[in-house]
């Protein structure tokens, strides 16, 4: 008897191809655990896939599925799925409530309305990502993901993230491109943040409390309102990268600053010269220390050993 394709070995790459379609799960012994096929012409999933039980990974990207079955929910040693760059505008219930493996979800680059409320039923989820969608709110039950390290809901239509100050295992949160106008206050109680990504939004503050997430290590606020920020920011020990990129941030070199008025306060930040990218600004082309390069370049890196040397940072941390 000829083997299906879901028995011809544990792993097989049928990307970048021509598939419109996946054959019917019609087998007894399954033996396949990571199947991919992105890059394709795929329509529909066959209501059967749930037979190929032993699926670990399965890459459905960049295909043209309109709607997941319910029962690849049922896959339940199901470790990764990739279903983004489709044309997908709801997520099957069953895939929060049944899929009990399931470790990382990019559902990113889709139509979604809407995260199903069962959501939070996803125990073991560590990575997901809904990016690129139309998602105008987060369910409350978002917050029982008590292992989720990276959240990604860039590009979408929020208006508040006020929920997530709860996903206390949180590593990496994306929130750019929405249309939000204020962070949380409550900030702080993401202990276990790296990596804060909230620019292309219209938020006017960064929050005092963010400095008190001693893990903290990436802000990137570009493209926002932001005229100001707190002083205790420049004082974070592991801040190696603060984007303010596009906003109205005053030069540390304006005449009349102090504590209250100036952005970028030198005496503030006590750790310039940890900063990868060191920080930037609209306005920071108005200081006369900013000089152009041939190129139309700024040397921020002369920019940023000055305020250093003010600010009392040695000259090793600039290299």
């Amino acid at each position: 008897m000829n083997k299906t394709l879901y028995e011809l070995g544990a792993e097989i790459d049928l990307s970048y191809n021509k598939l419109t379609d996946l054959p019917t799960a019609k087998i007894k012994s399954p033996a396949l655990r990571r199947l991919d096929v992105s890059h394709n012409q795929i329509a529909v999933i066959p209501d059967n896939i749930d037979k190929v039980y032993t699926l670990v990974y399965l890459n459905l990207s960049y295909n043209e599925l309109e709607v997941i079955p319910r029962e690849l929910g049922f896959l339940k040693y199901l470790h990764e799925l990739d279903i983004s760059h489709n044309r997908l505008t709801a997520l099957p219930e069953e895939m929060c409530t049944q899929a009990y493996s399931l470790v990382i979800l990019n559902a990113s680059d889709n139509a979604l309305t809407v995260l199903p409320v069962d959501i939070g039923k996803m125990k073991v989820m560590e990575d997901l990502n809904v990016g690129n969608n139309q998602i105008e709110m987060l369910p409350e039950e978002i917050t029982d993901l008590k292992y989720l390290k990276k959240f990604d809901i860039s590009g979408n239509k929020l208006t508040t993230v006020d929920v997530l100050s709860s996903l206390k295992a949180i590593e990496e949160l994306r929130v750019a491109k929405n249309s939000i106008t204020a962070l949380p206050e409550d900030l702080h109680r993401l202990k276990q943040l790296i990596t804060f990504d909230f620019s292309d939004n219209y938020i006017k503050a960064i929050p005092s409390t963010l400095n008190r997430i001693i893990s903290l290590k990436d802000i990137v606020a570009a493209n926002n309102k932001i005229d100001a920020i707190q002083d205790s920011l420049g004082k974070h020990q592991l801040l190696r990268t603060l984007d303010l990129t596009g906003n109205r941030t005053v030069s540390p070199t304006e005449q009349n600053w102090t504590p209250d008025n100036l952005d970028l306060n030198p005496l503030g930040f006590h750790h310039w010269g940890c900063l990868k990218y060191k920080i930037r600004g609209e306005n920071l082309g108005k200081n006369p220390r900013l000089e152009r390069n041939h190129h139309g370049e700024h040397k921020k890196r002369e920019f940023s050993r000055a305020v250093a040397n003010e600010a009392g940072v040695c000259s090793e941390q600039l290299r």
